[in-house]
């Protein structure tokens, strides 16, 4: 996972050691080790692996750049914990990001790399019809997505795309669940968005981005309301035995 020019201090060089802890938390973070809200204790994670905790500290100022995680005096690092509105204006952001380099796209890129965009696009259409695990599709659609910022022509828009999505992107775990139904409408907004590339079309290349966002984000956030509803009958549940 490449970390973002942006995350990094203008000047600043970072050492390789703090560099490779900093991209294993945000692994971490991301795959689920840590959770929203979980603290990150320094010599815990220095005892895992194998280091001392000085580039630990540095380690974890650089994934607080990245917003992942936040650090208070005397509490420490934890990890960022979205409320829903919080989660729904980032995914906003990411949208409007999107969709700009979704523009870049249409305007700038050849057809042979909307090509390998779209062979990817059929790679993750046949991750469906296989019955693959939603994970697979995901990592396509990254893939895909990764290779959209990498051929739009401008390296900073590509950059913010990047940087704003690594916020969001740890959200996706909550895709997982999803039915075969919301994976093949995803599909079908992928294809969208291809058709509009090919025909250089920028009003449609930025609408169909925007709905691709926005698929992903209405499942997001009735599962993370739904999962806070849970917490707080959980949190409730000892209060009303008592009661009883």
């Amino acid at each position: 996972m490449a970390r973002a020019i942006t995350s990094v201090p203008e000047g600043e060089r970072i050492p390789p050691l703090v560099l490779q802890i900093s991209e294993q938390l945000e692994r971490d973070i991301i795959q689920g080790r840590y959770r929203p809200g979980d603290r990150i204790r320094e010599q815990e994670l220095a005892d895992r692996l194998g280091t001392s905790r000085g580039p630990v500290r540095e380690a974890l100022r650089l994934v607080e750049l990245d917003g992942m995680i936040e650090i208070t005096p005397w509490r420490g690092a934890r990890v960022v914990d979205m409320s829903p509105s919080e989660l729904d204006d980032l995914l906003e952001v990411v949208a409007a990001l999107q969709a700009l380099v979704s523009r870049l796209v249409a305007a700038h890129s050849s057809d042979e790399e909307i090509a390998a965009v779209e062979r990817l696009v059929d790679e993750m259409e046949a991750s469906i019809e296989e019955g693959a695990p939603m994970r697979r599709q995901l990592r396509i659609a990254f893939e895909a997505g990764a290779l959209l910022r990498e051929i739009c022509g401008s390296e900073r828009a590509g950059e913010m795309l990047m940087k704003v999505g690594r916020l969001a992107y740890w959200q996706h775990r909550y895709l997982l669940t999803a039915d075969v139904k919301w994976r093949r409408m995803s599909l079908v907004k992928w294809r969208r968005l291809i058709a509009a590339l090919k025909l250089r079309d920028r009003t449609k290349a930025d609408g169909a981005a925007h709905a691709l966002v926005d698929h992903s984000k209405a499942y997001i956030l009735r599962a993370v309301g739904s999962v806070a509803h849970e917490q707080s009958v959980l949190d409730d549940l000892p209060q009303r035995m008592a009661r009883e």
